[in-house]
């Protein structure tokens, strides 16, 4: 006779989906980021859907768009289902992403560099350091934010560190296989909520959106943002809203 093994949790997450869905359908800033969230996405995907492209920059332009979206809606959808480290793995190749984008939107001509290098020679001359770099040079930052952030997420996620594994071990007690944490699933929202907008700024600046559709899109995105920003950003932090990424998301 043989046995029949039920599901085991991390065949079907479903469960810790819906405990999760309760927790953050409860939490009022945990919804008022998801409607950030769920309106760059949006933005995103009507873009990748509509936008002409005929130039290889263009058609680059809109495979970094597709990281964008993947990458931001695996996260979600990773921390909803109990994953939380390879969650906020996402959430820094996001960044990443983001970073690089950033760059380009404010010159295209390093965009058709980038695609023109060797593998070599892109890595030496656009490296995730080097690409952080020239965005602070170009912004002004001295306080090296970008890399504490990106560092921030290699150490407890990307990367296999002792810090890491607080992650899974909540109160030092190690928890195996996916699992409804509301603590968990809020950090990672948290750390998206910090990215996804100003990703999706810098995307639109690089695609500088014509299509009615891509407009509309956008508008709303925009809308939602602005009326996220004054409730959970400071003015005062100079980096991150005036001179940063989401001031020039909202501008």
């Amino acid at each position: 006779m043989v046995e029949k093994l039920g599901l085991f949790p991390w065949s079907d997450e479903s469960l810790i989906e819906q405990q999760n869905d309760v927790f953050i359908n409860g939490n009022k800033d945990l919804l008022e980021h998801m409607k950030v969230i769920v309106a760059g996405l949006g933005f995103l995907q009507v873009v990748l859907y509509k936008q002409p492209h005929e130039t290889p920059e263009e058609v680059t332009a809109l495979r970094l768009g597709v990281r964008l979206l993947n990458s931001g809606s695996a996260a979600l959808k990773l921390a909803r289902a109990g994953f939380y480290h390879p969650a906020l793995t996402m959430v820094r190749d996001l960044m990443e992403v983001e970073f690089l984008i950033d760059l380009f939107s404010q010159d295209r001509a390093l965009l058709t560099k980038w695609l023109s290098l060797s593998a070599k020679e892109r890595e030496r001359q656009f490296s995730p350091v080097k690409v952080r770099v020239a965005l602070d040079e170009r912004d002004g930052w001295t306080e090296k934010k970008r890399e504490k952030a990106y560092k921030l997420l290699c150490a407890y996620a990307a990367h296999v560190t002792p810090e890491g594994f607080v992650v899974i071990s909540p109160n030092d007690l190690t928890i195996i296989g996916p699992h409804p944490s509301p603590r968990a699933v809020k950090v990672v929202i948290e750390e998206l909520i910090k990215v996804l907008p100003s990703a999706c700024g810098h995307f639109g600046a690089l695609i500088n959106p014509e299509v009615p559709k891509i407009v509309t899109a956008h508008s709303n995105f925009l809308r939602v943002l602005g009326e996220w920003l004054p409730k959970y950003v400071s003015s005062s932090n100079s980096e991150t809203t005036q001179s940063g990424p989401l001031g020039r998301v909202s501008a």
